[in-house]
């Protein structure tokens, strides 16, 4: 009982490391490739695209983005993420809907 009571204390804290900060590959269950960035530490965590809107993973493991409930909380939409360069006409309406919202889209500082 007492080298359970030396390990406990011994235990190693979380360092607060923080996320990579450039963008990973993720590929989707359809096989497309969506590239991602991390944000964050081991406390508070989330994901981009590379131009800054938060992303979600749905049930189906698609990464799609993200969009408010109106509690306020944040899951993933029925929209599924692409890179920049493979969005519809469709996609980039709805992203430009969503870029005024804080919590939705992170401005990218150059």
């Amino acid at each position: 009982m007492a080298s359970f009571a030396m390990f406990a204390q011994n235990k190693p804290k979380p360092t607060k490391i923080p996320a990579r900060r450039d963008s990973i590959e993720f590929c989707q269950p359809n096989s497309e490739k969506v590239y991602i960035i991390l944000h964050g530490d081991e406390y508070k965590h989330f994901q981009t695209t590379t131009d800054g809107f938060v992303i979600k993973k749905n049930k189906k493991g698609y990464i799609c983005y993200a969009k408010q409930t109106c509690c306020g909380t944040i899951k993933a939409s029925n929209r599924i993420a692409r890179n920049i360069c493979l969005r519809t006409k469709f996609d980039n309406r709805y992203l430009k809907r969503i870029q005024n919202n804080p919590n939705l889209y992170i401005y990218k500082k150059s």
